[in-house]
């Protein structure tokens, strides 16, 4: 696939809320916006919580406009002067090309565990990297990580990953008391860990189900 050079939009279709950007191949940034948001690991952190929040189904990448590399920058500028700044707009850097975004350095022990993240991610996940390789390389997917991709949306007990049923679920959510009944005793209790309890609490897992 040809290098296409563009300005691009990311946007929240549940609440508007969009994120806007540029690159010189546009299809390659695409990929890895939204394989860091996949893996947990995006940069940006408004950005990474909306998607962890709302799922990829929320998200629409749209390319805003084609130009030309030498005018690129200037084409971004222009999108950050209209919406940066705004409470709609994720970006945290008002700034086209900012090093504090597209040039940041990182230690080598900053890359070790970005890397070692992704992997942890991909290990539990293989059919998300099988999918990303798919989209890099233009290949169809087959009908098996298909199958796997489906089983990984299924949501509460019939998730492949789940350790927890619903109604243990809605346990966890009544007993919960601030300071009196915590999230590390909730994990011991249900053989999780804490984060698993955190996302419960906050609604940020089993979404589907009410409390009684």
């Amino acid at each position: 696939m040809a290098n296409v050079c563009a300005t691009y939009r990311i946007k929240n279709l549940v609440n508007g809320n969009l994120y806007v950007g540029s690159s010189k191949n546009i299809y390659r940034r695409k990929n890895a916006h939204f394989g860091k948001l996949e893996a947990q690991i995006h940069e940006n952190r408004h950005l990474q919580n909306a998607y962890n929040k709302y799922g990829k189904d929320a998200f629409e990448f749209t390319i805003l406009k084609h130009t030309d590399p030498s005018s690129l920058l200037k084409e971004e500028q222009e999108l950050l002067d209209e919406h940066f700044g705004k409470d709609y707009c994720y970006n945290i850097c008002g700034v086209a090309g900012s090093p504090s975004v597209t040039g940041r350095i990182k230690t080598a022990d900053h890359r070790r565990k970005l890397s070692e993240s992704v992997q942890r991610h991909f290990d539990t996940h293989p059919e998300h990297k099988a999918h990303l390789s798919a989209l890099r390389l233009g290949t169809t997917i087959s009908a098996e990580v298909r199958a796997k991709m489906r089983q990984s949306k299924k949501r509460g007990s019939a998730h492949h990953n789940s350790r927890l049923n619903e109604e243990q679920a809605l346990e966890i959510r009544q007993k919960y008391v601030p300071r009196q009944y915590s999230f590390g005793q909730l994990a011991k209790e249900y053989g999780v860990d804490r984060k698993t309890i955190i996302r419960i609490i906050q609604n940020k897992t089993w979404t589907h189900l009410k409390v009684q």
